[in-house]
């Protein structure tokens, strides 16, 4: 699993290459959305603190990377990463990766989650109907 871990990072990496070489601007976004992205996979020490699967570490990491990879075309297509006033984000993500099959060599179950949380990490909770992800339920995770 770690060596797809990291042929997926380094697919990500990739990818958002693509985007950059549009003039500052375009650029200094584009890498901010990268670092943050990286960022988002470190807070799985956040996980293993939380007594999370060792099975879902790997996913909640990859879960982390991805989460905002809709963002790029977003910002490409409208110069905004405001969802309001262009495209959602989150569904966007789901299709650059099904579009790419970057989750292909993932199990079923894994990349139900990961698509699952790249998809509804920028809905508001609701309390009602809770999302089916595969990782565990923390009231501190909402919205994030």
């Amino acid at each position: 699993m770690d060596r797809l871990v990291a042929d997926i990072c380094r697919w990500f990496d990739l990818y958002v290459e693509a985007f950059l070489g549009h003039g500052p601007y375009v650029e200094a976004n584009i890498r901010c959305k990268q670092v943050h992205c990286h960022r988002a996979a470190l807070m799985v020490r956040l996980g293993r603190q939380l007594g999370l699967e060792v099975g879902l570490i790997p996913v909640a990491r990859l879960a982390g990377l991805l989460h905002d990879v809709g963002r790029f075309e977003q910002f490409a297509s409208y110069r905004t990463f405001m969802d309001a006033h262009s495209i959602n984000h989150g569904r966007l993500g789901v299709e650059v990766l099904r579009r790419y099959g970057v989750l292909s060599r993932l199990d079923r179950h894994a990349s139900h989650t990961i698509l699952t949380a790249v998809r509804y990490h920028n809905w508001p909770p609701d309390t009602h109907r809770p999302i089916r992800t595969g990782l565990p339920y923390h009231p501190y995770g909402q919205g994030l």
